[in-house]
C-alpha cells in the first residue's frame, strides 16, 4: 500500500514539473514571486495585498539562499507600489535568470500538491477502506487541474490544501475530540487564513458539517480527559486568544505571519504567553 501511494506521488510530481519546467509565466506567476521575495527581504506589506501570503513567502523561501538581484529602494515602481512594473523589473532587468527564477518557486508550491494529494488518500480511505483511497488517488494525480496548478505559483493550490484540509479536520474533530485533531485542525486553518480571502467559505462549511453531525443523533467522543469546565454550577470564563498578532487577512492586508484563532476554557499556559501576544480576551461568558 505504502509503494503504491509513493509511486502514485512520485508520478504526479514527475508529471506537474515536466509540464512546468519550460513553460513560461503565467499572468500572476511574476506578481506573487517578486512580492513574496520583497516580503523576506524587506517586510514591506504595501504591494499586491489582494492576496493571502502563504504562497508568496513560501514559494520564494528558495531565493533567500539563491539571493537574485532586487530592485533598490531607489526604483520608482517599487517606491509606487507598482507590482507589475516591479516584477518586470525583477525578472528581466536586474541579470536575474527568469527560468531558474520560476523552477526554484514552482518546485516549492508542489509540496502543497503532494500533500493535497495525501489528504485526499487519507480521507478516502477513512470512506471506503484502501482501495478506495487508491482510487481516489489515482484520479487526483491525473486531473489535468491538479497538475497544472500544483506545480505554479498561484494560490490556487495552497487554497484547496488548506481548506480540503480544514474540512477533513473539522470533520473528524466532530465526531472524537483528541489533542492530535484539536492541533491539526487549529493549523490548517491558520494556514487557510493565510492563503485567501476566500478562507471565509470555511465558515458556511463548518456549518454544514456541524448539521450533517447533528442530524446523524451519534454522540461526540471526548478523548481529552474529564471536560471539568463543563460541568454545571462552576462557571468558566472564556479566552478569545490569538497566537501571534493578527494578520488583517480578512481585512485584505496580510502581514506574513501565521495566525491561529482558538478558543481556551482554560487560562493561557505560560509558555504560550511568552510565544504570542494575546490581542482578545471576552470574559464575559460565563456557561457554557
Amino acid at each position: 500500500m505504502v509503494a503504491a501511494v509513493v509511486a502514485l506521488l512520485v508520478f504526479y510530481v514527475g508529471m506537474a514539473l515536466s509540464a512546468s519546467w519550460q513553460k513560461g509565466m503565467s499572468f500572476d506567476e511574476g506578481l506573487q514571486i517578486a512580492t513574496g521575495y520583497n516580503i523576506w527581504l524587506r517586510n514591506d506589506l504595501r504591494i499586491e495585498a489582494s492576496n493571502g501570503d502563504l504562497v508568496k513567502r513560501w514559494a520564494t523561501l528558495p531565493l533567500l539562499l539563491s539571493k537574485p538581484a532586487f530592485p533598490p529602494v531607489t526604483d520608482a515602481d517599487w517606491r509606487a507600489g507598482r507590482a507589475y512594473r516591479m516584477a518586470f523589473t525583477f525578472f528581466f532587468e536586474q541579470g536575474n535568470d527568469p527560468r531558474d527564477l520560476l523552477r526554484q518557486c514552482r518546485a516549492m508550491v508542489l509540496v502543497f500538491g503532494v500533500a493535497t494529494g495525501l489528504l485526499v488518500f487519507f480521507w478516502s480511505r477513512d470512506l471506503f477502506g484502501n482501495r478506495g483511497g487508491l482510487i481516489s488517488l489515482t484520479l487526483f494525480v491525473s486531473s489535468s487541474s491538479m497538475l497544472v496548478f500544483g506545480a505554479m505559483v498561484s494560490t490556487e493550490m495552497t487554497v484547496c490544501c488548506a481548506l480540503l484540509g480544514s474540512v477533513w479536520c473539522l470533520w473528524r474533530l466532530l465526531h472524537g475530540v483528541t489533542w492530535g485533531r484539536v492541533l491539526s485542525s487549529l493549523v490548517f486553518l491558520g494556514l487557510l487564513l493565510l492563503s485567501k480571502l476566500s478562507c471565509v467559505l470555511i465558515l458556511p462549511l463548518t456549518a454544514l458539517l456541524v448539521a450533517v453531525k447533528l442530524a446523524g443523533g451519534r454522540p461526540l467522543e471526548w478523548r481529552l480527559g474529564s471536560p471539568r469546565w463543563f460541568r454545571r454550577g462552576r462557571p468558566k470564563p472564556v479566552f478569545l486568544w490569538v497566537c501571534s498578532s493578527c494578520t488583517g487577512c480578512l481585512a485584505g492586508r496580510p502581514s506574513g505571519r501565521i495566525t491561529i484563532f482558538a478558543i481556551w476554557p482554560v487560562p493561557i499556559p505560560p509558555i504560550l504567553r511568552l510565544l504570542s501576544c494575546p490581542t482578545a480576551t471576552i470574559p464575559s461568558i460565563r456557561r457554557w
